[in-house]
Parts: structure tokens; C-alpha cells; sequence
């Protein structure tokens, strides 16, 4: 048997495959953690789309004050491209009350209150038309 430096070329060989075979291992264990993320966070924004149905309609704003339930909201147009959300505001400010027990879904699709909002987040709203504003049914966090 032939060796090298005190050690057998077999056990360097070996070593040298296990090594390899480890990093490969490792490298597939992270591209596929990758592409499942990628994957999942478009299942997610695919699946966070307000829709409205009769007597409904969808109004986007920022907000500009929330103190507990009650906000303050200037309304605008919301449009995405390239993956990328783009708000532009419109003019006057609406003021609303929260229902209690209203749905807020995040930019990463967890359902919560409306708690989390906070000023200058940039929301689409599900509003119930039965008055002069309407009742809000459901709110989604865009930015």
C-alpha cells in the first residue's frame, strides 16, 4: 500500500470523498430552502387579494393618524410593478372607525387586529357601502 506523508492514500482519498460529498449536501439543503421560501412568498401574496362584492368596494389609502380604532386616511391608487408597490396619494382625508373584531392581514399574509397598524402604513381596505364612507369588513397591510 502506498503512502504518503505517514498516511495511506485510501483514508486521504476517502476523507477527500466524504468531504465533497458533505458539501454537496449542505449546498442542495440551502438552494432548496431558498427556492421553497420563493415559492411560498409568492403562494402568500397570490392569496392576499381583496375582493369586493356587491355593495362593496376596495379603497386603498395611507394612514396618516390612528389612535385605538379610529384613523384618519388619505386615499389614493395603489399599483404594483415588477414586484414593487407604489402608492400615490389623492387628496382630503377620510376618517374612520375600526370595527372591533376587523381582520388585518399582513404583508406576509398573518391574519391579526387592527393593533398592528400604525401611521404611515400603506393599507387596502374592504369597505361595505351602507353610507357616506361605508363600514370596513376587512383590511390588508400593503406596505
Amino acid at each position: 500500500m502506498a503512502e504518503k506523508n505517514g498516511r495511506p492514500l485510501r483514508k486521504r482519498k476517502r476523507k477527500k470523498i466524504w468531504f465533497l460529498l458533505s458539501f454537496l449536501f449542505v449546498v442542495a439543503v440551502v438552494v432548496c430552502g431558498y427556492f421553497y421560501k420563493e415559492q411560498k412568498t409568492a403562494l402568500a401574496q397570490e392569496e392576499n387579494v381583496l375582493t369586493a362584492g356587491e355593495n362593496q368596494r376596495i379603497l386603498f389609502g395611507q394612514i396618516t393618524d390612528i389612535v385605538g380604532n379610529e384613523m384618519k386616511l388619505l386615499p389614493g391608487e395603489y399599483k404594483e410593478e415588477n414586484g414593487r408597490g407604489f402608492f400615490t396619494a389623492g387628496s382630503g382625508e377620510i376618517e374612520y372607525q375600526i370595527p372591533v373584531g376587523t381582520q388585518v392581514e399582513t404583508k406576509l399574509g398573518a391574519v391579526t387586529t387592527f393593533s398592528r397598524l400604525a401611521t404611515g402604513d400603506v393599507v387596502e381596505i374592504l369597505l361595505e357601502e351602507d353610507g357616506a364612507d361605508g363600514c370596513i369588513l376587512k383590511m390588508q397591510i400593503l406596505q
